[in-house]
């Protein structure tokens, strides 16, 4: 049996909650999507009037939970924390995600002087998904391809 194989690219500054909505709706509905990356989370336009930003990011990390489970689909987002390794915006993010990695940069020199960036994830928080690290400060398995840029696995 074949798989198919389908991306979807939405180019989309200044993207509003409700618009992103309509989106995952109408791509699970017609493209079979099964994930969806959001780069990233506090960009996300849309906050209410009455909202503090810290709330209206809750709410949309409680949506991405949300739509997760009832589309079936995966939801990856990235996000910015600051000097505490909070979340900024609050920690709506971090309640709402099952895993919840922090990626840490290695460098380290290729022996032709230059110089490779690594990067391994540490899972910080889990609510269903057993604890496991994707490699380590030694051992990283994740590197930055200049091809790209991507991350790409080692082997692959």
């Amino acid at each position: 049996e074949a798989v198919r194989s389908t991306l979807v690219f939405e180019d989309k500054p200044g993207l509003t909650f409700d618009r992103l909505r309509a989106l995952v709706a109408e791509h699970v509905r017609y493209h079979g999507v099964q994930a969806v990356i959001v780069d990233y989370w506090q960009l996300l336009q849309g906050q209410q009037r009455s909202e503090t930003e810290a709330q209206h990011l809750g709410r949309v990390a409680q949506w991405m939970a949300d739509a997760a489970k009832l589309y079936g689909i995966v939801f990856v987002t990235a996000a910015q924390l600051n000097r505490e390794d909070s979340c900024r915006g609050g920690d709506g993010l971090r309640m709402a995600c099952d895993v919840y990695f922090k990626i840490h940069p290695v460098e380290s020199h290729d022996g032709r002087g230059g110089i490779r960036r690594h990067i391994w994830l540490e899972m910080e928080g889990t609510r269903y998904t057993p604890r496991r690290d994707v490699g380590d400060k030694e051992a990283q398995c994740l590197y930055i391809s200049l091809i790209g840029p991507t991350v790409a696995e080692y082997g692959a």
